[in-house]
């Protein structure tokens, strides 16, 4: 599986995680956290020349939302597995944002959320990695339990089992937000060893 970064914070660039594929768009306003109707117009956009089938790690969870752009793309009805500690599944604003963007695609979309591996429908795979504990990653969202272990053993089953059309992975955090060379350092080394695995996927 092809993979390309999304990179509106320079999350990225901190940790050395550089050398794939990468479209810049540190320069657009209004997207940190909230997408205004401007950002989301050219996100919609450039998010559209990428093939489904490309794993897209779009930034930290403050843009998160943009599993909305990939998720739109999709013209079939199809399931969305969300591994993330919170269920961003808010109605808080008419704005696109991190919090809502999956009332947002449930409104607009074919889209069921997590309903059972027992389901036929093709998979949408939206992996927040706040969902891990921090003693496996570092995030500047309050974080889940899951052990990184426990999360490549999840993408495994569901690619073995399931039809998956599309992957992104959001999640990190920036020195902007606190984070230490340790901290990156880490992440970096999280990031290395999942991508290992998209790619024999």
């Amino acid at each position: 599986m092809n993979s390309v970064i999304i990179d509106l914070s320079g999350v990225y660039c901190h940790e050395g995680f550089t050398f794939l594929p990468s479209i810049d768009l540190k320069e657009l306003e209004g997207t940190n956290c909230y997408c205004s109707p401007e950002a989301a117009a050219q996100l919609q956009r450039r998010l559209s020349d990428i093939p489904l089938s490309t794993a897209c790690w779009i930034d930290t969870g403050d843009y998160h939302y943009l599993s909305y752009f990939r998720g739109s793309q999709i013209r079939e009805p199809f399931e969305l597995i969300l591994l993330d500690n919170h269920t961003d599944d808010f109605d808080d604003s008419e704005c696109l944002s991190c919090g809502n963007w999956v009332t947002a695609l449930k409104r607009d979309t074919n889209c069921e959320v997590n309903s059972g591996a027992d389901s036929s429908l093709p998979v949408f795979l939206s992996i927040d990695l706040d969902v891990l504990r921090p003693e496996d990653f570092r995030t500047n969202w309050d974080q889940g339990t899951m052990t990184f272990e426990e999360l490549l053993e999840t993408i495994r089953r569901i690619f073995l089992t399931r039809r998956v059309l599309a992957v992104d992975i959001c999640g990190g955090k920036t020195e902007s937000k606190g984070a230490m060379t340790c901290e990156l350092d880490l992440n970096l080394t999280r990031r290395m060893q999942l991508l290992s695995l998209l790619n024999t996927l």
